[in-house]
């Protein structure tokens, strides 16, 4: 397993954030079965792809709620339960991988309403 720590940084409205890989580490062990998030699930979201050499995607993608814009749960004045979007200036997530022997490297895209805004790659 690869452990991956990365930070967002917001980079102004409408753009894309700045993505940096803060450490990864290898690990034995094996992922336990999770179902896969669909991208319908969330307005704004992370892509995680792992890669091979050539840059051809290894699997399917890890998708993730946008760590830097977030939908809360409130009560608002009327005591009435609602929903707002939270945008944060910085934030940090954490991705759990089980890379084959051919993956080379991981792909980090961002989503806003399905259309893809920016991609990184990093080396594993």
């Amino acid at each position: 397993m690869v452990f991956l720590s990365f930070r967002a940084v917001a980079a102004g409205a409408g753009q894309a954030a700045r993505i940096t890989l803060l450490s990864s580490q290898a690990a034995p062990g094996r992922l336990k079965p999770q179902p896969a998030t669909p991208p319908s699930a969330f307005p704004e979201y992370l892509a995680v792809k792992l890669l091979d050499a050539a840059g051809q995607p290894l699997g399917e993608a890890i998708v993730l709620e946008h760590p830097l814009r977030k939908t809360v749960e409130y009560t608002n004045e009327k005591q009435q339960l609602g929903q707002r979007l939270v945008s944060l200036p910085e934030a940090e997530f954490f991705v759990r991988l089980a890379p084959p022997a051919q993956a080379t490297q991981v792909r980090v895209e961002e989503f806003a309403d399905a259309t893809l805004l920016a991609a990184s790659s990093f080396p594993l």
